[in-house]
């Protein structure tokens, strides 16, 4: 089969890095773990039927591989290439907020906040970054390569997801590792849009299943935010006219979410938007770690023209577990629903700031 060719561009700073941890290694193997994650998400919303762990494992092993009952080789091959890429451990560009505690006020960068886990704080310099990341601007080209007997449909639309809804790296979910298709027409030649999908074609594709996924996925309860034109801008047509002012929006409107989901100092519900959450050297969440069900993605559509959005994708919130990190019994059925309240709430709370398009 035709090898199938992307031309990439990061649209935010990447963080991949290799075996020490910090320095900057763009690796294959990554990227194909995140177009194993996006494929699952899809194969669950697009099925109105019930759909097992061992029906997703059968037919993602067919794609991805498998090394179960002697192993199954992958129906496709990847490669990545690309021109000399200069990783950097520059400070972002500021975009400071002013937050208050212990009785003192202080500013922070917003983009600081969402990269947390990054960096380190060292006297007289602030925040410095322990590890590389990949600027926005650099380009690279993703090639896929299908066997004969793998249906190739199923990997561009992995690819495709990766690209609207993901990112590459860590902090993923905090909008960094987000990238852009320069030659975005391809999608077109598999039925897919070249942009961020409408309303129409995620209540036709991604969310048909009306269970809740054990896993992130696509659901019937999935809600897609979109960041409203800047109020201060004075162009006819408003506009977010780069990454970092379209990031640091929907930063400042997530941590404001996160904030009035309830009084300072309490966290029953605010553990269930992110785990773990570390005060004053005690972990005062019930799980060690839990990743947020929500997705903040920063779309280029042209060299100054940015979207933002905030995408939710339901669960249940820790089937795999039986014991907290209290080491206490996890009873699921009031978890989740718990988990289900504070979504519910957080959403509401997005709903005030951002335009709704599921």
């Amino acid at each position: 089969m035709k090898p199938i060719e992307f031309v990439v561009q990061t649209v935010t700073p990447m963080f991949m890095a290799g075996a020490d941890g910090q320095h900057f290694e763009l690796r294959p193997p990554s990227l194909k773990g995140d177009l194993r994650f996006w494929w699952r998400a899809y194969y669950w919303g697009k099925n109105a039927r019930t759909v097992t762990i061992d029906e997703i494992r059968t037919e993602e092993g067919k794609i991805f591989g498998t090394t179960e009952n002697g192993g199954c080789k992958s129906g496709f091959a990847l490669k990545i290439s690309h021109p000399q890429l200069n990783p950097t451990m520059s400070k972002f560009p500021k975009h400071d907020i002013q937050v208050v505690s212990r009785g003192r006020s202080f500013p922070i960068n917003i983009l600081e906040y969402l990269a947390y886990g990054t960096y380190e704080y060292q006297r007289g310099q602030g925040n410095v970054f322990s590890r590389q990341y990949l600027p926005p601007g650099h380009e690279m080209t993703v090639t896929l390569l299908p066997r004969q007997e793998v249906n190739e449909n199923d990997i561009v639309k992995s690819f495709y997801f990766l690209v609207m809804f993901g990112g590459l790296g860590s902090k993923s979910r905090n909008g960094f590792g987000s990238i852009a298709i320069k030659n975005s027409d391809m999608f077109k030649r598999y039925g897919l849009p070249e942009s961020f999908p409408d309303k129409q074609f995620f209540t036709m594709n991604l969310s048909n299943n009306h269970h809740l996924p054990p896993f992130t996925a696509f659901s019937k309860g999935m809600r897609v935010f979109k960041l409203k034109p800047p109020k201060t801008s004075q162009d006819q047509y408003p506009r977010w006219k780069t990454w970092d002012d379209c990031l640091a929006e929907l930063g400042k409107i997530y941590r404001e979410a996160r904030g009035k989901l309830e009084p300072k100092h309490q966290y029953e519900q605010r553990q269930y938007i992110g785990a773990p959450i570390i005060v004053a050297k005690s972990q005062q969440s019930h799980l060690d770690r839990h990743a947020k069900p929500y997705f903040i993605r920063v779309i280029q559509k042209k060299r100054d023209d940015y979207e933002g959005y905030i995408i939710y994708l339901p669960s249940t919130y820790c089937d795999e577990l039986d014991k907290d990190h209290f080491n206490k019994t996890i009873d699921h059925h009031k978890v989740d629903r718990e988990f289900q309240i504070a979504c519910d709430k957080f959403n509401l709370l997005l709903e005030r700031q951002m335009e709704v398009i599921l």
